[in-house]
């Protein structure tokens, strides 16, 4: 089952295109001199459908393709086939669509990932994952909120699986997170700057808590027990209104996700 809108996106033939829009919705909504941050590259990828698996060119110019689920298996075994609507592979700088999988959402969400720290810092990937996959789709939410309200609509409202909500409890957190803290502080700690420096945007984000009057806010990439996400929200509960937070943090999925509710002032933001 899926929206009206859907059969036109999935079968347009100019994926680049759709990727290009992504783009600008993430520079008109949250971050105007976003870019890049793993060019893309001149490569082969293996197929397998045909039968006898094979390697096919893709040029520095192709940096979106869609594959049927056995190809993307083929090329990354870890790719959850049941649940998994596309990928983005910064070692090659492009974006993988699994066939007729992925909507709108998975779009914009694959787009972001491009575009953030964890693309071009590999120990980022590693440690913080789930830090990063949580603020991909948060800010999928919000640029979609903006831009895209059906959509929008339809994926805090679960409606659809192509468009549902993914890493629901990360994003549950950043949502309850910035009734308290702007949404513009955490898009200084998501996008790539240019430079490695992501500690530096990190120290910035627990200062803008701090003089927001928060200064016992710890620091919870320092010290991640037992995981990021347990420790922010542990942090979240000590320094916010525990009730108020709590409150939304558990409360139904459509009234967390409600952007309305959110600090969503200075934004796009024009420098990190």
């Amino acid at each position: 089952m899926s929206c009206p809108l859907r059969a036109s996106i999935i079968s347009s033939s100019d994926l680049e295109a759709l990727r290009e829009n992504a783009l600008d919705g993430v520079k008109d909504t949250l971050y105007q001199q976003a870019q890049v941050g793993s060019p893309s590259a001149n490569c082969q990828i293996r197929v397998a459908t045909a039968g006898i698996p094979q390697w096919i060119p893709l040029t520095s110019g192709i940096r979106i393709i869609e594959l049927n689920p056995v190809d993307i298996l083929v090329n990354y075994p870890t790719f959850p086939i049941n649940g998994g609507r596309g990928l983005y592979d910064p070692r090659i700088g492009k974006t993988i669509l699994c066939q007729r999988k992925w909507c709108r959402e998975t779009l914009i969400h694959e787009t972001l990932h491009s575009l953030s720290f964890s693309s071009v810092r590999i120990d980022l990937r590693r440690t913080f994952l789930s830090f990063f996959e949580g603020l991909t789709e948060f800010f999928a939410g919000y640029i979609m909120f903006c831009r895209h309200p059906d959509c929008y609509r339809a994926w805090k409202g679960n409606h659809y699986p192509y468009c549902s909500v993914t890493y629901v409890q990360s994003v549950r957190l950043w949502a309850s997170f910035c009734r308290f803290i702007p949404i513009a502080k955490l898009v200084k700690v998501y996008f790539w700057d240019g430079t490695p420096n992501w500690e530096i945007r990190y120290r910035g984000l627990l200062d803008a808590i701090h003089q927001a009057g928060y200064p016992h806010f710890d620091d919870f990439a320092k010290r991640p027990v037992p995981t990021v996400e347990g420790k922010i929200l542990e942090e979240c509960l000590k320094n916010f209104e525990r009730e108020k937070f709590q409150s939304i943090y558990e409360g139904p999925l459509q009234n967390t996700l409600d952007f309305t509710q959110m600090l969503c002032s200075s934004l796009p933001i024009t420098s990190l």
